[in-house]
């Protein structure tokens, strides 16, 4: 499997932000990436991007379908008046994960990481939006690029399992 870059993980997040319906502005290309973002509802918002690739890893102590990103490089944390995602790229499956930014704020450890189902990733190639539920009571949720609106729009009731 591939890794993306951080420049090719921005592409691919700003492609996804300006081509399904969105109008966006640039604020940061570092992570976390921001964009001004005009919604198809015509809502306007801030929206701030942390993503990693999303890869086998661990070794052997790693289920065979587990699936994670690893946190490093910066500390994910919400900021008032922004929509905060934190999110993963799968490039096999050509999805992304996104993960309960409330479950993972501050995350400061050595090299923190949080998992997906392999099964998730494949629900959701398939049928576009699929949700997972974490060992640890997290909701984790999958989707391809067309669908980020949709999972923009409904990320807390997704992440509560509704």
């Amino acid at each position: 499997m591939s890794r993306l870059t951080s420049a090719e993980l921005f592409a691919l997040v700003h492609h996804a932000v300006s081509a399904y319906g969105m109008v966006s502005n640039v604020l940061s290309n570092q992570k976390p990436y921001r964009f001004e973002v005009q919604a198809p509802t015509g809502e306007r918002l801030v929206l701030k991007v942390y993503i990693w690739n999303c890869t086998h890893g661990g070794g052997a102590a790693r289920a065979d379908d587990e699936y994670r990103i690893q946190v490093t490089g910066v500390v994910p944390y919400n900021s008032a008046g922004e929509v905060t995602l934190l999110l993963g790229w799968h490039e096999d499956h050509g999805v992304f994960v996104a993960w309960d930014m409330f479950h993972h704020e501050g995350q400061d450890s050595n090299s923190p990481s949080t998992q997906v189902r392999e099964d998730v990733l494949i629900d959701a190639a398939k049928n576009g939006v699929a949700v997972g539920l974490r060992g640890n009571g997290e909701y984790v949720v999958a989707f391809r690029p067309e669908h980020l609106w949709t999972y923009i729009s409904n990320m807390n009731p997704l992440h509560r399992g509704r």
